[in-house]
């Protein structure tokens, strides 16, 4: 695939898992490599095959970081796209990484366990990136 030497590029990275807290654990992460460190944006999506994709928008070489990240902490990334930004999901994308809303709620099965997974009790405050397990 041609390298995209554009500003702004949209990043596609699918992860694919048997657990659900591997990936939860990935999903609780997102905002600080994605969003604090890296400076790019993104949404979860949660179709119904059982992976997740993550739609992240920013500098290629930034995207490309945050993919490495991914697979590296992880093991769990089973393919990555980087397509022009014209032709990104159109989801609201946010440097938090929310889910996406899906026409079809009931399609996404997995988005309510890793809601579950990832959200941090109301109380506790996280002061680094290693998340609570």
């Amino acid at each position: 695939m041609a390298e995209l030497e554009l500003k702004s590029t949209c990043s596609l990275i699918e992860l694919s898992a048997d657990e659900p807290k591997r990936v939860a654990s990935v999903l609780k992460k997102l905002w600080m490599e994605g969003g604090v460190k890296r400076g790019i944006t993104g949404s979860v999506l949660v179709p119904e095959d059982g992976k997740v994709q993550i739609v992240c928008q920013g500098d290629l070489p930034r995207l490309k970081s945050f993919a490495e990240w991914i697979e590296t902490t992880s093991q769990l990334v089973s393919k990555v796209d980087f397509i022009s930004e014209d032709a990104c999901p159109v989801v609201p994308l946010s440097n938090k990484f929310p889910f996406a809303d899906a026409e079809n709620e009931a399609a996404q099965p997995w988005k309510e366990l890793l809601k579950g997974a990832i959200e941090v009790p109301k109380g506790i405050t996280q002061s680094n990136d290693e998340g609570l397990f």
